[in-house]
């Protein structure tokens, strides 16, 4: 795989379930009624996945695309899709209720790096 670059824009990201770590508000999905999406989501639709898409599924191996997720997926050997282990570990490190925003931008980076992809991390407040 070539190296890319996947950017997080703080400002729309819906992270951690609950707790002072939380980011955006509603549920965690890829983007959720409010307009918050989870890492996944953001990076799906740098992919091409479409954003009413996105609204209606939780996990990259729902969507029903046409564009390239397959970073994201992997076959399930009966002929559908399934989360790989970049997007579940992703999920992990999104959602985890002990780790700040900042602990998870340094997970997501290092999670990233591993498969020679740059993490650009946009308007974080000052």
């Amino acid at each position: 795989m070539s190296t890319k670059k996947l950017v997080l824009d703080y400002s729309k990201w819906r992270c951690g379930m609950s707790g002072h770590n939380k980011l955006g508000v509603g549920y965690t999905s890829l983007k959720n009624l409010d307009g918050y999406m989870c890492c996944l989501g953001q990076w799906c639709q740098q992919l091409g996945v479409d954003e009413k898409e996105l609204g209606r599924n939780g996990e990259p191996w729902l969507l029903k695309t046409k564009a390239d997720i397959s970073l994201f997926t992997e076959s399930d050997n009966g002929g559908g899709l399934q989360n790989n282990k970049l997007a579940l570990n992703a999920m992990f490190i999104n959602d985890e209720l002990a780790t700040s925003p900042a602990e998870k931008i340094n997970k997501l980076t290092t999670l990233l790096a591993s498969h020679n992809i740059e993490l650009e991390v946009i308007n974080i407040p000052k």
